[in-house]
């Protein structure tokens, strides 16, 4: 009679679905923010806002400071949940 040698099966760890799926939808929504943040900083830096819409160098200048606080911002954010889910993985 001949032996078969049966595989032995993976065993699936238990997950906690809701949360990943969470931390993914944040992650992406952020990645997402950070793309159109850099179009945004692009669109500013190569039009002249204040020949088009008659604004001053100062609110330029205040706008695209803003948009590269939001986007320093949004980058740590991004990085500490990344670090987050990471971790979470390693874990389980």
């Amino acid at each position: 009679m001949e032996q078969t040698e049966v595989a032995e099966k993976p065993v699936a760890v238990p997950r906690d679905i809701s949360t990943n799926l969470e931390m993914d939808t944040i992650i992406r929504i952020l990645v997402w923010f950070q793309i159109l943040s850099l179009f945004l900083f692009r669109g500013l830096s190569l039009t002249e806002l204040s020949k088009v819409r008659m604004l001053s160098n100062y609110i330029e200048q205040m706008l695209m400071l803003m948009v590269i606080t939001l986007s320093i911002c949004m980058n740590s954010v991004l990085v500490w949940l990344i670090m987050q889910t990471q971790i979470s993985f390693t874990t389980l």
